[in-house]
């Protein structure tokens, strides 16, 4: 792909439209500086003393972040609670530009919330163990029906739907009656599916699962020697599941992709000092969802995905996203 086609590809990208259905959570960052450490009188135990708070939106809302970067219309469909962090996620999404009509307020529910205490060093911040509020059993099926009821009120506006799927225990917004309706919007319409259990079940979307993750939904076991026709082959498994194309990540090789006949592979682009692969995936998402509603082929979708992967794992201690212009000069600087 020459400059002028990838310009032309982020031009298109402005102004889709392009709803993120899933499970939004507030990442909030705890600065910590170790210097300052306590002992408790009460307890004897250490006191870490935290001297900055930041908040960003995470789970679907990093997906959401990345669209918006990329000037897309961003749409987010999900639930929080009535909290405090319900509405600190929602003034987070309204800050990056993402339209939170759809994102639903449900009372007694809590916001999922991912704390991550950072660090403070000389060489900058460093995630320590990370607490995770999220939901521990099923949602009630009143208000899946109200998330399926939204979905079908915001389709007709929409170039297309990412589905984020990324609570573990399929407490989620993605359970089976929603996947059902993605599946039968997935006939004629553009969705990428991000899962990290349950790939293998979204129908006649597009999935996009690191090495094992697809590993795992096809029912395989990763190989210790990686080759291109053990991709090949779990993709086509895959495939043959979905009934669409095949993403799959795999780190320094890059971007793998099956369009149901053949695997191509779009290589990674060198690293340039310290990386932090957090919301790499993400962003992987939110750019192929974006290039393939702005015409993109498939390669050239892995190829603009890479690009912005490589732009986001060099923002350090924090979910960062991929801009146009961050894009273009990545590209310059690996020379095309």
């Amino acid at each position: 792909m020459n400059s002028t086609r990838l310009r032309t590809l982020l031009r298109r990208i402005r102004g889709k439209h392009v709803l993120v259905i899933g499970d939004f959570f507030l990442d909030k960052y705890l600065a910590i500086d170790p210097a300052l450490k306590e002992t408790s009188l009460e307890t004897g135990k250490p006191t870490h003393q935290v001297v900055a708070v930041r908040t960003s939106p995470g789970g679907a809302g990093t997906v959401t972040s990345n669209l918006a970067a990329l000037n897309v219309r961003t749409f987010a469909l999900g639930i929080r609670g009535d909290d405090g962090e319900g509405w600190e996620l929602a003034g987070n999404l309204q800050a990056t530009g993402v339209n939170i009509d759809g994102l639903l307020s449900i009372k007694g529910h809590t916001t999922g919330t991912y704390i991550k205490p950072m660090l403070q060093s000389p060489l900058g911040e460093q995630e320590a163990e990370r607490l995770d509020i999220r939901r521990r059993h099923p949602l009630h099926p009143g208000t899946l029906q109200v998330v399926i009821k939204t979905l079908h009120n915001m389709i007709g506006r929409m170039d297309a739907i990412i589905a984020v799927d990324a609570v573990p225990e399929n407490f989620g917004v993605i359970g089976k009656k929603v996947r059902r309706e993605i599946a039968r919007l997935g006939r004629t319409f553009l969705i990428v599916a991000d899962s990290r259990c349950r790939t293998e079940l979204f129908r006649n979307a597009i999935i996009k699962p690191n090495l094992l993750e697809a590993a795992a939904a096809a029912g395989r076991r990763k190989p210790k020697r990686l080759s291109q026709r053990w991709i090949e082959s779990t993709a086509q498994v895959l495939s043959s599941k979905t009934g669409r194309p095949v993403f799959i990540t795999a780190e320094a090789e890059g971007i793998f992709v099956f369009d149901g006949r053949c695997l191509t592979q779009a290589p990674a682009l060198p690293t340039r000092g310290l990386i932090d692969i957090v919301g790499a995936g993400d962003c992987v998402a939110a750019a192929i969802g974006a290039s393939l509603c702005a015409g993109a082929t498939l390669a050239e979708a892995a190829e603009i995905a890479n690009l912005a992967a490589s732009v986001v794992i060099h923002k350090l201690g924090t979910t960062g996203t991929a801009t146009p212009a961050e894009i273009l000069k990545v590209y310059s600087l690996v020379g095309g």
